[in-house]
Parts: C-alpha cells; structure tokens; sequence
C-alpha cells in the first residue's frame, strides 16, 4: 500500500470494519481485562506491601506485553489476509 487511499488500505479498512471486527474487538477486550486487573494489583499493593502482590503485577505486565504483541500482529494478519484464503471444502 503506497498511499492511504490504495486498493489494499481500502480493502483492508473494509474487512476491519465489516467481518473481522470482532476478532478485533476479542483481542482488544482481553487486553483491557488484563490491564484492569494490573491496576487493581497495583492499588493493592499501594496500600499493603508483599511479595505476592509484586510477582502478580509482574506476571500481569509480562501477560498484558504479550497479548499487545500478538494482538497487534493477529489484527494486521485478520484485515490483510482476504477470507477466501480459509475456507475448507
């Protein structure tokens, strides 16, 4: 895609838009919960310090990382990749 209004950025704002929406919204949906939790990990550990409570924001971070990661990709993958491509007969 060259510009903004090419063929291939057209087709894939459509197939974002239209059928692959909520896979997007999916991925997105379960960054936020993940997200959510590390705030309330960390308002906990605001008020009582613990080791616990560190190695789970810890591990919330790294799990939140990685599932921006591959949300990214798997989003660019989904609205690029025309359907046709799937289907099993």
């Amino acid at each position: 895609a060259s510009s903004c209004c090419s063929k291939g950025v057209g087709d894939s704002f459509f197939r974002a838009t239209t059928f692959s929406f909520g896979s997007i919204c999916l991925g997105s949906l379960l960054v936020a919960i993940i997200h959510s939790l590390r705030v309330l990990v960390q308002q906990a550990r605001s008020e009582q310090d613990g080791i616990l409570l560190c190695c789970v924001e810890c591990l919330l971070g790294c799990i939140e990382s990685i599932m921006e990661y591959f949300n990214k990709w798997v989003s660019d993958a989904v609205c690029s990749v025309p359907h046709k491509l799937f289907y099993v007969n």
